[in-house]
């Protein structure tokens, strides 16, 4: 095995962290009805190619240094660390405070009461699919915990991906040598792509509840994510002298989508090939040239101090501007909403 590539695949990345804060503060901004992120909620699917691209390599690299094997508890575990302490104190928290400001033994309690319930067995976004009239749908404002169905379609994908990287390498039988893997792989991965970015194509007019909640036309995006994670060190090698510019034309498809898009823009559908593939041509770029200028931009300490948080960030900002505008009948303050969002990040 390559063992410089996999060591640059495990080494921290405080680019990414940095890509972490576009997203965040693209999807914050948009929910707080800040102007000129009209189409934040873009940073979503920023945020799916990132956990594509990341824990794609890591399954990868652990299957060849194991033997084709992957220690599926242990990686369970790590995710579980990782999100569920923080997810259930802020669905606690937000459980309590909505018996302040919800009527009591009234509707929107008991919604509240199913929301956290979905949310505790990774099912968000099915709930959300089966009762809401859509993300975009006014009375969205209404439902404290409507976030936490990005963070299942997320867990439904980390629990999906790593049964599917055993059996690439199990099907393999004894021709596990790093550039027939990695190429396996690949081809899994274009599959996958091709066939949900189809559906999500399909669906998105006609079913586009479908399309936006559930992970079968979402796994397109983690796919592409994991094609570049899985590209080794001579396609980088090969697109240095153009890193600097993938780059940039990357974060310009990113930018584009996040100030041009809107609510009334049928999504996912075809549009989220502008958040999704500007990000992978982002991620390619900043990988391929380490030194360039959009590479520093991300690293800075501003955007990977916020990148660090963003998770958390993202757990605690909706609960508190929902339950906000609830309290105030619907009305959006913008003011108000600026101190709810700093709030949310202090906590």
């Amino acid at each position: 095995m390559n063992t410089t590539f996999q060591s640059a695949e495990r080494k921290y990345r405080p680019d990414i962290d940095g890509l972490r804060a576009i997203a965040i503060i693209s999807v914050i901004a948009y929910h707080a009805g800040m102007p000129g992120f009209s189409g934040g909620f873009v940073g979503v699917d920023i945020f799916f190619v990132i956990s594509g691209f990341l824990i794609t390599a890591l399954l990868f690299n652990e299957a060849m240094a194991a033997g084709g094997r992957v220690h599926l508890g242990a990686f369970y575990a790590r995710r579980v660390r990782r999100l569920m302490p923080a997810g259930l104190l802020v669905v606690a928290v937000t459980l309590l405070l909505g018996a302040f400001v919800l009527s009591p033994a009234s509707d929107e309690q008991r919604n509240l009461a199913r929301m956290a319930i979905a949310y505790s067995y990774f099912g968000s976004n099915f709930y959300f699919f089966r009762t809401t009239g859509g993300y975009f749908d006014a009375p969205s404002f209404s439902l404290p915990l409507l976030h936490t169905w990005s963070l299942a379609v997320e867990e439904q994908y980390y629990l999906i991906w790593p049964l599917i990287t055993v059996l690439i390498f199990r099907l393999a039988g004894g021709q596990r040598t790093e550039r027939f893997m990695r190429t396996r792989s690949m081809w899994v991965l274009g599959a996958l792509l091709i066939a949900s970015l189809a559906l999500s194509i399909g669906t998105t007019r006609a079913h586009q509840n479908f399309a936006f909640f559930l992970l079968p036309a979402r796994v397109w995006e983690f796919a592409i994510g994991g094609m570049v994670g899985l590209a080794g060190t001579a396609f980088y090698s090969r697109l240095q002298r153009w890193g600097e510019w993938l780059a940039i034309g990357g974060l310009a498809l990113v930018v584009y989508s996040i100030v041009a898009l809107d609510h009334s823009t049928p999504f996912p559908g075809w549009v989220a090939m502008l958040p999704v593939f500007g990000s992978a041509l982002l991620i390619i770029g900043v990988t391929a040239d380490e030194g360039g200028r959009v590479r520093r931009l991300l690293s800075c300490k501003p955007m990977v101090f916020i990148g660090l948080l963003s998770y958390s960030w993202y757990l605690w900002h909706w609960p508190l501007l929902s339950l906000y505008r609830i309290h105030n009948l619907g009305a959006q303050d913008v003011a108000a909403n600026a101190l709810i969002v700093v709030i949310a990040l202090l906590l």
